[in-house]
């Protein structure tokens, strides 16, 4: 076993509620079952508390919001290095 440095995309959510919670698991349920070359794949998750975080494959390109808008991939920089085991 060993340690690996891994650049990832963190998703903050909004969690209204018990309606939010739900919906919160149905999106994970469901992106965790998603296998398509043209979406990234999510990677895990985290709830602790009111904090609710999606964590996904990070794009090195940007995304396609940011290629629509003209937004070079240096101005969203909202990813966490993060280690995984393997």
């Amino acid at each position: 076993m060993f340690l690996q440095m891994k650049v990832v995309a963190i998703k903050k959510m909004e969690v209204p509620a018990i309606e939010g919670e739900r919906e919160f698991r149905v999106e994970v349920d469901i992106l965790s079952r998603l296998d398509h070359p043209n979406l990234v794949s999510l990677i895990g998750y985290c709830a602790d508390g009111k904090h609710r975080f999606l964590v996904y494959e990070y794009m090195q390109n940007g995304n396609l919001q940011d290629h629509l808008n003209g937004m070079s991939c240096t101005q969203n920089l909202h990813d966490l290095k993060i280690l995984t085991l393997n």
